[in-house]
C-alpha cells in the first residue's frame, strides 16, 4: 500500500466522552485487517498497538476546492486532489490507537502520540459538562500532549443527540453550546506556548474546513457541514463552497428578502432572519426528530414521512421494521442518512497527514541529532532507502499457556519505522534515549543486536520487511531495552528524543514477599512491570534495607501496577499457592534544592589528595526549570552542529534568563541523565588537563544529582559552578579519583546554600455549587492546600438536568502527601459523586516549611523519616565534614 494512503491516529477523550462507542462503530464499519481486532479493548495488552482498518471512500469527501486546498497544505493527502475522485482512488490503511481517559494514565497517551501523526479528539457537547469545567480542562491537557509531539488534531463534537432530544433548547442555544465547545478546543491550540516552527498555529478547528464532525457515537450518526452543503448545492443549483462558508459563524439568512446578512436580527425585525447553521442544519434535524417520533397511522402522516425518507435515501419499509420507540427509529434514519463512521474516516483521510507529510515537520521534534545528517534527511523524506531509524515506544506482552496450568509471557517491542526498512534477521544498532555519539561512555549505550523476528501489529509474520512509515512488533530485543530505544543502521546516527510525559511518578511503595524465598521472583516481576509500564519505576538498592521499591503516578496507577504484578506472579506459579505480597504505605517522592547562593567556596580533594576542586552553587529560576522540562536547552548529538547550537543555547539563556555569555557557553551538562533540572557550569580559566577529567567530572555530577546530601532524594534547581581545578598529573586523575571528589563537592555546595526540601503538589480542579465553595476551601486548607482561583460556570442546560446545580469551578493546590482521603471528604461535602481531578507534573513543587537541618520542623521530620526508611544513619552530614582544607 502507498505510504500516502496510510494514517496513524490516536483517539483521545476525557472519561465518559463516548470513545468506546466510536471505536466500536469504526471497527464495525471498516474492514478490519486483524481478524480479532475487536478484542483490542482499552485494557488489552495490545491496545497500545492500535486496530488496523481498511477503508475505501464510497463517495465525495469534500468539494473539489476543499480537497485541492488540502492537497496543497502540508497536512494534506499527499496526492493530486484536483478532482473529487482523487481522494477515492484507492484503499486506505488507518491504524487507530485507543487510549485511556483517566488522567493518571496520561503516559499511555504520550506513547501513542509518538507513533501517530494525527489525533481524533472527542468533545462532549451534550451540555451535561461545562466546556470550561473539568471535562474541558482534561481535553485541553490531551490537546497539549498532542501538540507537544506535533500530532495534528481533528475533533468529533459528540452527544449532539442529547441536545436535540432535550426539547427545551432552541436551535440558537444549541449553536452557542457547540460554539463554546469548539472555542475551548481552539483556545488550547492558540495558547500553546512552544510553536517555534510555526506548525501548530494553523491547526485550529473550523467546521467549514471539515476538521470537525458533529454527531452521536452511541447512535452511530454524524456529519460534517460539507454534507449539508452538497445537499443544498444540488437542491438550489449553487456551488457548494459558497454555501459551506456560510453554514457556521455569524451568517444569517433572510427568508423574506432571500439574502445573506452578517447582522443578527433585532427586536424590530419581522422574524424572517435566522442563523444559517440553525436554519439549514439544526432545523432539518429537529424536524426529522419531530416527524419520526410523532408518526401516526394516518395516511397523510405516512405519506409525508415516506417522501421525507425517500429524499434522504432511506427506505420507508426498513424504517417501519425497526423495533422500539420513536427515538430508536430516529436513530435508524440518521444512521442511514448520515453515517458517523463515513464522516469520521473521510475527515481522517482528508485532514490528517500521512507519514510522508507528517515527518517533514515532526523531524525537528523527534530527532536528537543534526537536521543535516543522513538520518534526519531520511526521516524528513520518509525514505525507505535510507538508513534505518526505528523508535520502540513501549514493550508489550502476550500470555501463553504452558504445562501444568501455568502461563508464560512473551515480550514484544512495538514501535514505528521512521526511515529505512527492517526485516527478520537484520543486524541493527540499539541506542538508549540518552546516547550521544560525542560521549558514548557517558550518556548511553550503543549495541549491535539481531532482530529475531518482525511481526505486523496484527501479530502476523512479515513476508518481506516493514518500510518507513509503518509500525511493527519485534521479537528478540526486549531483553536489551529498559522501556524505549532507537534502532538504527547508521553508526554515526543519533537517537530519537525521549518522550516528555505530562505526568510524573511521585508515589512509591516497598514490595516484599511474605516468604523470603520468593524475593528473587518478586524482583524479576517488578523489573518486567517497569519495562511494560511507560512511567512506572522499579528499583532495587543493595544498601536500601526496606526492600524493592515501586514508584507510580498516583493511587489509581499504583493499584493497576500492583494488580499486574500479582497477575505475573500468579501466572508463574500456575496452580500452586499464590505469592503473597506485603506492600508498605505509599511514601511521596521529594526533591532536595537550595534557597541561596553558597556562603563560601567549597574545596574538595580526590582520595589520593593530588587533585583539588573549587566549587560554588546558586539556585536556578523556576522559569528556566520550566524551559528545561520542555527541552529548550537540549543540544543535538552531532559533532558538526553542536558548536552552532551551543551558541544558540547561549544566546537563548542570555536573552531570556539574563545569563553571563561566558557561563551560557560553558554548560558542561544538565543532570541527572543529561536532561535533568540541574546545571554544571565551567567557570575555570586556563586549567591544565581539564579536558582529560571532564567526562569523569560529569559522571560525578550526575551521581550527586541523583541523590542529594540530605536524604538521597534527587536534586532540583541547583546550578554548580566549577571555579577552579588543580591537577598535578594526568596519571593521578583517573575516574576513581575525580568522580567521588566532584560528588562530594556538589554535596558541600548544597549544604553551603541553605538547603531546602521540595514536596510535590497536585494541581487540583473540582466542580461544586457556589454554596459549597467555602466548605471545600476549608477542607483544602486543613490539608495544607490552597485555592488559586474560582470561576463561575454558566449552565448550558436547564438546572434540573444532570448538572445538579454545579456552577463553580475551583482551581487549587494540594500536597501529594495529603491526598489520601481527600476524595472521600470532598464527596461528603458535595453529597454526590465528586467531580475532581488531581494532576502532577514536574513543575508542581513547593518548598516545605522549616529548616531541614532542624529535626523539630516539618521539613526536618521528613528528612529524618526518609533517612530511616532508606537505612541511613540519622545524623546529617555537615559542611565541615564535606569540605577539605588547603
Amino acid at each position: 500500500m502507498r505510504r500516502q494512503n496510510i494514517r496513524h491516529i490516536t483517539v483521545v477523550a476525557h472519561t465518559r466522552a463516548g470513545k468506546t462507542a466510536l471505536l466500536n462503530a469504526l471497527v464495525a464499519r471498516a474492514s478490519v485487517v486483524q481478524a480479532d481486532a475487536k478484542d483490542n479493548s482499552e485494557h488489552s495488552p495490545f491496545a497500545c498497538m492500535g486496530v488496523p482498518l481498511c477503508y475505501t471512500p464510497h463517495g465525495p469527501i469534500g468539494s473539489g476546492e476543499q480537497t485541492g486546498e488540502a492537497a496543497r497544505d502540508d497536512s494534506s493527502l499527499d496526492v493530486d486532489a484536483s478532482s473529487p475522485s482523487a481522494a477515492m482512488a484507492s484503499e486506505y490503511l488507518i491504524n487507530v490507537i485507543d487510549t485511556p481517559g483517566h488522567v493518571e494514565l496520561a503516559a499511555d497517551v504520550t506513547t501513542a502520540m509518538r507513533v501517530s501523526d494525527g489525533a481524533l479528539v472527542l468533545v462532549d457537547c451534550s451540555g451535561e459538562h461545562q466546556p470550561r469545567g473539568l471535562m474541558g480542562l482534561r481535553t485541553e491537557q490531551l490537546l497539549h500532549q498532542a501538540l507537544d509531539e506535533r500530532v495534528k488534531p481533528v475533533v468529533l463534537a459528540n452527544k449532539l443527540d442529547k441536545a436535540l432530544r432535550n426539547g427545551r433548547l432552541s436551535p440558537e442555544e444549541i449553536y452557542r453550546m457547540l460554539a463554546r465547545a469548539i472555542e475551548n478546543v481552539n483556545r488550547a491550540i492558540t495558547t500553546y506556548e512552544y510553536d517555534e516552527d510555526n506548525v501548530v498555529g494553523g491547526w485550529c478547528v473550523n467546521p467549514c474546513k471539515g476538521t470537525l464532525v458533529f454527531g452521536s457515537a452511541k447512535h452511530g450518526w454524524g456529519f460534517t457541514l460539507a454534507a449539508f452543503a452538497r445537499l443544498y448545492a444540488a437542491k438550489f443549483g449553487i456551488h457548494e463552497t459558497k454555501i459551506l462558508e456560510k453554514l457556521w459563524g455569524d451568517w444569517w439568512y433572510d427568508t423574506e428578502t432571500k439574502t445573506w446578512v452578517l447582522e443578527p436580527p433585532t427586536a424590530f425585525d419581522s422574524g424572517t432572519r435566522k442563523r444559517a447553521f440553525c436554519q439549514f442544519v439544526l432545523d432539518p434535524l429537529l424536524k426529522l426528530y419531530d416527524t419520526v417520533r410523532h408518526e401516526t397511522s394516518e395516511d397523510s402522516d405516512s405519506n409525508k414521512l415516506c417522501s421525507m425518507l425517500a429524499a434522504l435515501g432511506v427506505d420507508y419499509e426498513d424504517h417501519k421494521a425497526v423495533e422500539g420507540n420513536g427515538m430508536e427509529r430516529v436513530d435508524f434514519v440518521l444512521r442511514r442518512w448520515l453515517p458517523l463512521t463515513d464522516a469520521v474516516l473521510d475527515m481522517v483521510i482528508v485532514h490528517l497527514p500521512s507519514p510522508v507529510t507528517a515527518q517533514r515537520y515532526r523531524v525537528r521534534t523527534l530527532y536528537a541529532g543534526s537536521m543535516d545528517d543522513e538520518c534526519a534527511r531520511a526521516i524528513r523524506d520518509c525514505d525507505s532507502n535510507g538508513p534505518l531509524v526505528m523508535y520502540v515506544s513501549r514493550i508489550v506482552q502476550k500470555r501463553m499457556t504452558v504445562s501444568k496450568g501455568s502461563q508464560s509471557r512473551q515480550l514484544y517491542a512495538f514501535g514505528r519505522v521512521f526511515a529505512g526498512r527492517i526485516a527478520s534477521g537484520q543486524q541493527v544498532c540499539l541506542c538508549t534515549p540518552t546516547y550521544e555519539p560525542l560521549r558514548p561512555a557517558i550518556d548511553g549505550e550503543f549495541q549491535a543486536q539481531t532482530i529475531d523476528q518482525v511481526l505486523t501489529t496484527t501479530m502476523d509474520e512479515v513476508d518481506d520487511r516493514i518500510f518507513a512509515g509503518g509500525t511493527c512488533v519485534l521479537v528478540g530485543i526486549d531483553s536489551h531495552l529498559k522501556k524505549t530505544g532507537t534502532l538504527t543502521t547508521a553508526e554515526s546516527g543519533c537517537s530519537i528524543r525521549s518522550m516528555k510525559f505530562s505526568v510524573a511518578s511521585v508515589l512509591r511503595v516497598t514490595v516484599v514477599p511474605k516468604l523470603e524465598g520468593d524475593l528473587l521472583r518478586v524482583v524479576e516481576a517488578m523489573k518486567r512491570l517497569a519495562q511494560l509500564d511507560p512511567i512506572a519505576v522499579s528499583s532495587v538498592d543493595d544498601e536500601f534495607s526496606a526492600g524493592p521499591v515501586l514508584t507510580c503516578i498516583g493511587e489509581y496507577h499504583l493499584k493497576r501496577c500492583l494488580d499486574e504484578l500479582r497477575a505475573q506472579l500468579h501466572d508463574e506459579n500456575g496452580d500452586n499457592e499464590a505469592c503473597e505480597l506485603i506492600v508498605s504505605e505509599p511514601i511521596v517522592c521529594y526533591r532536595e534544592s537550595i534557597s541561596s547562593t553558597s556562603s563560601q567556596t567549597c574545596l574538595t580533594k580526590s582520595p589520593n589528595k593530588h587533585n583539588r576542586f573549587f566549587c560554588a552553587s546558586e539556585p536556578l529560576s523556576d522559569r528556566l526549570l520550566h524551559d528545561i522540562t520542555q527541552g529548550k536547552l537540549m543540544l543535538p548529538h552531532d559533532t558538526k552542529t553542536v558548536a552552532v547550537n551551543k551558541k544558540h543555547r547561549a544566546q537563548y539563556l542570555m536573552d531570556r534568563h539574563g545569563w553571563n555569555e561566558n557561563d551560557a557557553r560553558k554548560i558542561w551538562c544538565l543532570g541527572p541523565n543529561s536532561d535533568g533540572l540541574n546545571a554544571f557550569v565551567d567557570q575555570t580559566r586556563q586549567v591544565a588537563y581539564l579536558h582529560e577529567i571532564k567526562d569523569s567530572a560529569i559522571w560525578g555530577f550526575h551521581w550527586a544529582t541523583l541523590g542529594g546530601a540530605l536524604c538521597d532524594e534527587p536534586l532540583r534547581g541547583v546550578r554548580v559552578n566549577l571555579l577552579d581545578v588543580m591537577i598535578k598529573s594526568t596519571i593521578k586523575c583517573g575516574a576513581g579519583q575525580i568522580i567521588p571528589a566532584i560528588r562530594r563537592a556538589v554535596f558541600a555546595c548544597q549544604m553551603a546554600s541553605k538547603p531546602i526540601i521540595l514536596e510535590p503538589v497536585y494541581a487540583v480542579a473540582f466542580e461544586c455549587r457556589s454554596s459549597q465553595v467555602e466548605r471545600c476551601t476549608q477542607a483544602l486548607c486543613d490539608r495544607r492546600g490552597r485555592v488559586l482561583s474560582t470561576e463561575a460556570l454558566h449552565p448550558l442546560l436547564p438546572t434540573d438536568d444532570s448538572s445538579n446545580g454545579i456552577d463553580t469551578l475551583v482551581m487549587a493546590q494540594l500536597p501529594v502527601s495529603e491526598r489520601r482521603g481527600f476524595h472521600h471528604s470532598f464527596t461528603e461535602i458535595t453529597g454526590e459523586d465528586a467531580r475532581i481531578q488531581c494532576v502532577f507534573d514536574e513543575r508542581n513543587y513547593d518548598v516545605m516549611a522549616g529548616d531541614p537541618l532542624d529535626a523539630d520542623t516539618t521539613a526536618g521530620g521528613i528528612v529524618r523519616m526518609l533517612r530511616r526508611w532508606k537505612g541511613f544513619r540519622p545524623e546529617l552530614p555537615t559542611l565541615e565534614s564535606l569540605c577539605d582544607k588547603l
